[in-house]
């Protein structure tokens, strides 16, 4: 027996899934450069908590750990980026489990990038609020290290990635990209033979040639006297 999918010549692949892909192509072009852009301001920002703290106790094990930890957060940055791209590849040939994970790792994006901007505004507003003079000369430090257009392209890369991180939830949720995604039903196709039999037989041997029937000779015509 052997078994074969209802429709062995492929399905088109929906408009919805298309842009899921692109989406996610997006989201690993503007990580990378959140990536270089973090990656820029390590050395300013660590020079001023250097300056700050320089004479607390343990300054250097928190300079450390601060640079550590930046550069440990980058790392993942780049690897999300990278997953992002396979996972473009694999939901754009239809793989299902591609769309599974891209589901979960997408609701954690949202989370992620929901919950920065959440501390963002916060951090905003909470900004001169039970603040010390030392305090206060810090953020000024951090403000003049960190220039306006990178935190203002910080955070508007949050929010593109935030929407388009939604929108590919949304699109491979759609009912065009479940069809698109949904696995063929298996159908018998019964073997075939050389000389086209079928049904799991062999061809029938041909017929034996027909012979005429048998006809006895006519008798002699009788003898006049």
């Amino acid at each position: 027996m052997s078994y074969t999918v209802a429709s062995p010549a492929g399905k088109s692949r929906p408009a919805t899934v298309t842009a899921a892909s692109a989406l996610l192509f997006v989201c690993a072009a503007i990580e990378l450069a959140s990536l270089v852009l973090s990656l820029i301001q390590i050395g300013p920002v660590t020079s001023v908590l250097k300056d700050e703290f320089a004479n607390a106790p343990g300054a250097d094990t928190a300079q450390l750990g601060a640079t550590w930890g930046a550069i440990g957060g980058a790392v993942i940055a780049a690897l999300f980026a990278i997953g992002n791209v396979v996972l473009a590849m694999l939901v754009r040939n239809g793989k299902n489990p591609a769309r599974i994970v891209t589901w979960v790792l997408g609701g954690i994006a949202v989370l992620c990038y929901g919950c920065t901007l959440g501390g963002t505004a916060l951090t905003s507003s909470l900004n001169g609020m039970a603040s010390t003079p030392e305090t206060e000369a810090m953020q000024k430090r951090m403000l003049e290290v960190v220039p306006g257009w990178a935190r203002a392209a910080s955070v508007t890369a949050t929010v593109i990635l935030l929407i388009a991180f939604l929108g590919v939830i949304i699109l491979l949720a759609l009912p065009a990209s479940n069809a698109f995604f949904r696995k063929e039903q298996e159908v018998w196709v019964p073997p075939t033979y050389p000389g086209g039999g079928t049904g799991g037989f062999p061809p029938a041997p041909p017929a034996p040639p027909s012979v005429p029937p048998f006809t006895p000779p006519s008798a002699p015509p009788p003898i006049a006297p």
